[in-house]
């Protein structure tokens, strides 16, 4: 006999879906894997994206021989790095959740999701919190370099940078 039976094909509605998983979250469940799946497809495009980036700076650096001109594509390479890094960080813990609660927690009441409601502590799960949360730091930093550039030669300089510098000082301090 199987250790299975509990899985057994339900004969009413011909469904094989796990029987400890409330229909009402079901499809949060499903599209948690799809929605892990596709952020996979994602982050193949950032790992190429990455890697360009890492290809061409490198290729700029080694063009430039003076270090004072270098120092911000040195800045580029430092921030491209550690926005990989923030992002595999958030892509590990997503990939982590959804294996091993898989695996090791089907059978949890209200299924694996329930594990996860539960367990939202967890220092795995906290981890892709920070590397969502440092993301959009880093990202929203940038933009405001990169506004800080457009509008440097002009003498409104300040009066540009007040809301989204406000904006950004709200933002570090409410994640």
């Amino acid at each position: 006999m199987s250790t299975l039976n509990h899985l057994r094909r339900d004969k009413a509605t011909g469904s094989y879906k796990l029987p400890n998983v409330p229909p009402e979250i079901y499809d949060d469940y499903v599209m948690e894997t799809i929605g892990i799946v596709l952020g996979l497809i994602l982050y193949g495009i950032a790992f190429s994206l990455f890697t360009s980036c890492l290809r061409s700076l490198f290729k700029s650096l080694k063009q430039n021989g003076t270090v004072g001109r270098s120092r911000p594509k040195l800045l580029h390479l430092v921030y491209v790095c550690l926005i990989f890094a923030v992002g595999t960080m958030y892509s590990f813990s997503g990939i982590w959740i959804l294996v091993y609660l898989r695996l090791e927690y089907p059978m949890y009441p209200g299924g694996p999701l329930g594990w996860e409601f539960v367990h939202y502590n967890w220092p795995i799960m906290t981890l892709g919190n920070v590397g969502f949360t440092l993301t959009a730091w880093l990202s929203d930093g940038f933009m405001l370099y990169r506004c800080f550039v457009v509008y440097n030669e002009e003498s409104r300089i300040r009066t540009v940078l007040i809301l989204p510098g406000l904006l950004y000082l709200a933002s570090l301090s409410s994640s």
